[in-house]
């Protein structure tokens, strides 16, 4: 009996074949129609441009084998259920059961196009494949640096008329971040690629990746490169200093001012443009960065706006900012005192304002006469502990001078509501405070008289939490005090 094996193979292979011809049919007659998606039925056909008819059934593109008195389509019968799930899109599943629903239509009805609708099946598109093309490229890239440990005039010519792309690429951007040193990278290579970035500097500075890699790239240019870069951005600068992302590149540009003339391009672009800058949320960075990094015989008319307008900058959400960075910075005399007459005659509006706050507390980490300022809010700590913004100045104080941290704990002693503050949304965490920083005998004397007033606090949960934080620190007390607490039922939870 001879074998019947070979004979078989050979029909399922056959069988295989025109399935996979099928399926191709299929897939051109869906792409090629592209009327899936959206299908309209136009009753009276344009007689001059009729469009084009289909009908699957009656194809000559692709074989029928279904029972034709059914009108049962052959994707339905040709192809059983587990084969139809090897379709890659079920968008073409739902196309076919679109074909299959109008058969029963007459041939004088016309399938035509919404030419409104979009395109939602998965093609290749130009974008689509510049984007793998893009991402097979980097990873080359990055290969070689990684072997090489440096940018070569190989790799230049790899990326040359591409780099602004590459490095508009997340990935891209953080490859050449690394590689982009001064000591590792030729200035020739560096000049050639910023000639490339040069007709484009503004795309190259507001890009969300490309602005990271800035940075190292500002740095390694040399002195013609970077005048000229300047020059070519002199009046963008302030544009690009109130975006969300160029005013970084504007920012590093600043703190790597090299010489007169660097400063001097950067000092007349922003000249006329201070009060634009210092009062918005992004340019005020840019203001920070030109006091932390020039003198102030460099920009005296920043200071002298500052000057004149330094109660509405001390109030303003965003202009506080500047005035924090100036407080830390070493001032001339006048503009020293300038300031501390200011606070001294607002002292109250200062300490409550939610913005003003931070002068006062500028003051007190940065100067070293703060206590002319600390001294006229003296024998208000208990009001102020209270209040929202001035318990954060109140905190600083403590902080900062062991002497105010006393008078602190005296004055709160004495006023015998101690456990006011200690239930205060915002005094507690300066009672708190004080209990960490407090010595000696000036701490016994806080913890037992926070202890003793806790009963009056009448909330358990503020009773348990005070008492969880102040047990700690109980047994540095007398064993006077400790019975005095036991007769209070302190110890009892």
């Amino acid at each position: 009996m001879k074998d019947s094996t070979p004979h078989k193979s050979k029909v399922n292979n056959e069988e295989n074949k025109l399935k996979t011809t099928i399926h191709d049919m299929i897939y051109k007659l869906i792409e090629d129609d592209d009327t899936f998606n959206s299908i309209d039925f136009q009753a009276n056909s344009n007689a001059q441009n009729p469009p084009l008819q289909i009908n699957p059934i009656n194809s000559p593109y692709i074989p029928y084998y279904a029972n034709n008195k059914n009108d049962i389509f052959l994707y339905q019968n040709f192809f059983n259920a587990n084969e139809r799930k090897t379709f890659p899109n079920n968008k073409i599943n739902q196309g076919m059961e679109k074909y299959k629903n109008n058969f029963d239509l007459n041939k004088n009805q016309n399938i035509i196009r919404d030419p409104n609708r979009k395109r939602t099946y998965d093609t290749p598109t130009a974008g689509h494949n510049s984007k793998i093309e893009m991402e097979i490229l980097i990873n080359k890239i990055k290969a070689i640096l990684e072997k090489n440990g440096k940018l070569d005039f190989h790799v230049y010519k790899l990326i040359k008329g591409k780099f602004l792309a590459i490095i508009k690429n997340h990935k891209g951007s953080k490859i050449f971040q690394k590689y982009i040193k001064p000591n590792n990278t030729s200035d020739e290579i560096i000049h050639l690629l910023f000639l490339e970035l040069s007709k484009n500097l503004e795309d190259f500075m507001t890009n969300p990746y490309s602005n990271y890699f800035f940075k190292k790239f500002f740095i390694c240019l040399n002195g013609d490169d970077r005048i000229y870069l300047l020059k070519k951005i002199e009046k963008s600068i302030v544009k690009l200093s109130l975006d969300e992302i160029g005013t970084y590149p504007i920012q590093t540009i600043i703190e790597f001012l090299d010489n007169k003339i660097e400063k001097m391009i950067v000092i007349n672009a922003i000249r006329d443009h201070i009060q634009e800058l210092i009062f918005n949320q992004y340019g005020s960075y840019v203001v920070e960065k030109l006091i932390s990094s020039l003198e102030e015989n460099d920009i005296p008319f920043l200071y002298s706006f500052i000057a004149i307008n330094f109660i509405q900058l001390s109030f303003n959400n965003n202009a506080i900012c500047v005035i924090k960075k100036l407080l830390s910075q070493k001032l001339s005399k006048n503009m020293h005192n300038l300031i501390k007459n200011y606070v001294i005659k607002n002292y109250k509006d200062f300490i409550l304002h939610p913005c003003g706050n931070f002068v006062v507390q500028g003051i007190v980490e940065y100067w070293d006469d703060y206590l002319d300022i600390v001294v006229l809010y003296k024998n208000n700590f208990f009001n102020l502990s209270l209040e929202k913004y001035a318990s954060n100045v109140i905190e600083r104080f403590i902080e900062r001078d062991e002497k105010i941290l006393e008078n602190y704990i005296e004055e709160i002693i004495c006023s015998k509501k101690i456990y006011e503050i200690m239930k205060s949304k915002f005094g507690n965490y300066v009672i708190q405070k004080a209990i960490k920083l407090a010595k000696n005998e000036y701490k016994k004397k806080l913890v037992f008289n926070a202890a003793i007033m806790i009963n009056n606090l009448k909330e358990k949960k503020l009773i348990t939490k005070w008492k969880s934080i102040l047990m700690p620190h109980i047994h540095e007390l007398s064993e006077d005090s400790i019975k005095e607490l036991n007769s209070r039922n302190f110890f009892d939870f």
